[in-house]
């Protein structure tokens, strides 16, 4: 009975089989019967591209993947191909835009490797880089870093001319505000300090000696003008006696004629 029933079931599986489209034969280790496996046929269904679409900058890349749907065990591999030599895309999506490729809208692809009329797509924007605004914040500190009062005047007319010499703004490059900004930290190094009052009494010792060096000044200018009036005195008085001698020796000798003048 029981051989029976495994034949009738045997027979029952062979007439099934072309119904439903195996292929194959196979055993059963149960019965023994021959049985048809039913047979593999690799496919894919479909092939993504995320993200689809993307925005790139000049200069830099962007990583993309293909998901790929397959039935049967099928390679789920995949080529990539661009529409531009400035914008590659590698073995395993990731896309390489060049500094210089234009401004443009580029079309990636991936392909299946096991049937190539499966396909994704991603479209990329290449876009130019945002200009980068010029920081001047280390600039402006620097240039405040130091006040006048603290230093010596001669020191801080050479560091003024350094300063007029580094004058930048927004329009001028980051590198060149950074040289500005180290040609003025550098000219600092070189201000000389002025001296520090650390005594309020100090300021008006200070005036005082001023004040002391100009009446010592102010006495010698005096000592100078005693000693000329002393000079154009002694002048004066040579020359009067020398005029009182003169005029002696004139009426000496007019007496003497007047003498003579009687005797004859």
């Amino acid at each position: 009975m029981k051989k029976i029933m495994a034949f009738v079931l045997t027979l029952a599986l062979v007439l099934a089989i072309p119904a439903f489209g195996f292929s194959g034969l196979g055993t059963d280790t149960v019965s023994g019967a021959t049985i048809v496996s039913p047979a593999l046929n690799p496919a894919v269904t479909s092939v993504t591209v995320s993200p689809a679409a993307a925005t790139v900058t000049q200069g830099s890349t962007k990583q993309l993947t293909a998901a790929v749907v397959v039935v049967d065990g099928a390679a789920q591999t995949v080529s990539w191909t661009s529409t531009s030599s400035k914008v590659t895309v590698s073995g395993t999506g990731l896309v390489t835009v060049a500094a210089d490729a234009p401004v443009a809208v580029y079309t990636l692809m991936a392909i299946s490797t096991v049937d190539a009329s499966k396909t994704g797509i991603s479209t990329i924007t290449v876009i130019a880089p945002v200009p980068v605004l010029t920081n001047l914040t280390a600039y402006n500190a620097a240039l405040t870093a130091k006040v006048q009062t603290s230093f010596t005047t001669p020191s801080w007319t050479v560091y003024q001319t350094v300063v007029a010499a580094n004058v930048v703004t927004t329009a001028n490059t980051q590198a060149q505000v950074d040289a500005a900004t180290l040609a003025i930290k550098t000219a600092q190094g070189s201000l000389v300090s002025a001296p520090v009052v650390t005594n309020p009494n100090d300021c008006d010792n200070i005036k005082d000696h001023h004040s002391s060096d100009q009446n010592d000044q102010d006495n010698d200018q005096n000592d100078q003008d005693n000693d000329q009036d002393k000079g154009d005195n002694s002048q004066k008085h040579h020359e009067q006696n020398n005029k009182g001698n003169h005029e002696g020796h004139n009426n000496g000798n007019h007496n003497d004629h007047g003498s003579d003048d009687g005797e004859q």
